[in-house]
Parts: structure tokens; C-alpha cells; sequence
């Protein structure tokens, strides 16, 4: 699996984390989804959970929204300290220009498997095995198109 938040390839689980910032007459919430692996998800685990223990409390529903963040963050982490740990040397992928040219060719199967509601782990496991290279650069590559300001990729439909 691809870890959705540093691009490693390395064992994942799903999360959703909380925080909440509580502001006497109002409540600023954040959350984070997805994918991600052991070490990312103690990052934000530690993150979200230390911002709503010290400034959770302080709004309207601050007495009623902490308690139930802090305990579903502390059991999200629990569980996924089952993960394997990520390997030491294990890197993010880079995308070179070999990769990017070999990903190039394959743009339309991706937008086209994309589009169909196909699952993007799905996707690059396929993409990858085609291309010659990694899931987490397919990854990497459909991420950075996907932000860029002018595309690469271009659709067009009849």
C-alpha cells in the first residue's frame, strides 16, 4: 500500500483523526482521512490529539466534542500500532523524467480508470505493473498533475 500523506510504500490503514480548538462562542474543527502509514498516523495522532487536549475545552461544546476526539484519536492510534513499523531506509518516491515520460503514455488509462470510480491504490498497483515503475510514483505523478496550475494531461471528451 501507499501511504497517502508521505508517498512511502509501506503497510497502511484507514483514519480519520480530530482536533478541535475551542473559542468560547465557537468551535474550529479539523480532520484528517485516508490512507496513511504507522509512522504518519503517530505524527497526526500526536499533532491533533496535543491541540485538542490544551485548547479544546474553551468552547460551547468544547465539555461535549474533546472528550469524544480525544478518544477516538487515542483508539485510531492504538490500532494502528499493529501496523509493521516502516522500514528505516524506506524513502518516498521521486519522479524523474523516465518515470514522467513512461506515465505520459498511460494518461488516458488513468483518467479513464479515475473517472470509473476506480480505487487509486487499484490504480497504480495496475499502472505500475504496465509502466515499469513503482505504485507510489504512479501515485506521486496523478497527485502532482492533479495540483499543477497547467496540466500535463489534457481530456477530452466527444
Amino acid at each position: 500500500m501507499i501511504c497517502e500523506s508521505c508517498g512511502i510504500e509501506a503497510p497502511t490503514k484507514y483514519v480519520e483523526l480530530y482536533q478541535n480548538i475551542g473559542l468560547v462562542i465557537l468551535n474550529i474543527h479539523e480532520s484528517i482521512k485516508g490512507n496513511f502509514c504507522r509512522t504518519c498516523i503517530m505524527v497526526f495522532c500526536r499533532k491533533y490529539t496535543l491541540v485538542t487536549v490544551t485548547a479544546g475545552w474553551w468552547g460551547i461544546f468544547g465539555i461535549d466534542l474533546t472528550p469524544m476526539f480525544l478518544l477516538n484519536n487515542t483508539v485510531r492510534y492504538l490500532i494502528s500500532r499493529r501496523l509493521p513499523p516502516v522500514p528505516f531506509n524506506e524513502v518516498p518516491p521521486k519522479l524523474t523524467d523516465d518515470v514522467i515520460n513512461k506515465l505520459n503514455l498511460r494518461s488516458e488509462e488513468i483518467i479513464a480508470r479515475l473517472n470509473s470510480r476506480g480505487k487509486l491504490q487499484d490504480v497504480a498497483q495496475d499502472i505500475a505493473i504496465e509502466s515499469g515503475v513503482t505504485p507510489g510514483q504512479v501515485v506521486l505523478y496523478i497527485t502532482t498533475v492533479s495540483r499543477s496550475k497547467e496540466p500535463t494531461i489534457q481530456c477530452w471528451l466527444p
